[in-house]
């Protein structure tokens, strides 16, 4: 007999919270824990219509640089979760994309696709003119670890660390 009811007591449903957590708020709480577990900072970002839920993760790698990995789910795809970085390009190194003759232009930014698909990364928005661009992960529920989560975090974080070397390699520092 549980010691907080008295004898007689019959449960109406009014003591039981009124919100139970759904699936995706229960999936987005789990990973964002995952995250936080590394004692890595994680914040909300803003709803979106496509979007059911989504955090950022602020991954600090030493001299004041800071790595942001979105985490978010869409509401068409519930079994799906995505991780995207975003790499931002300075104004000096836009200055020298934009200033090379365009057959090099081109090739440099397909020499980027290219790294970036052979490294396992879907990506979004390399052209000119690059001021940013994102690259893309995904993860499906099905089976879902802790290991393939942090794994998939892991290879986001290493994957915008190799954008921003690919980048300071041909464009300079910024």
């Amino acid at each position: 007999m549980n010691p907080d009811r008295t004898p007689g007591f019959r449960e109406t449903g009014m003591t039981q919270p009124s919100h139970e957590p759904t699936l995706q708020e229960r999936l987005r709480d789990r990973l964002v824990q995952w995250i936080r577990d590394d004692d890595i900072p994680v914040k909300t970002l803003p709803p979106k219509d496509e979007i059911a839920w989504a955090r950022v993760a602020e991954i600090d790698v030493g001299d004041g640089d800071i790595l942001k990995v979105v985490v978010c789910q869409l509401q068409d795809k519930p079994d799906l979760i995505l991780l995207e970085g975003y790499i931002e390009v300075s104004p000096a190194q836009q200055t020298r994309l934009n200033t090379m003759p365009n057959r090099p232009r081109d090739e440099y930014l397909t020499e980027l696709r290219i790294e970036f698909l052979r490294a396992g990364y879907m990506y979004a928005n390399l052209e000119a003119p690059l001021d940013e661009f994102r690259i893309q992960k995904q993860c499906y529920l099905e089976g879902l670890t802790k290991d393939v989560f942090m794994q998939r975090f892991l290879e986001m974080k290493l994957g915008m660390l190799l954008a921003g070397e690919l980048v300071i390699r041909r464009l300079g520092k910024p």
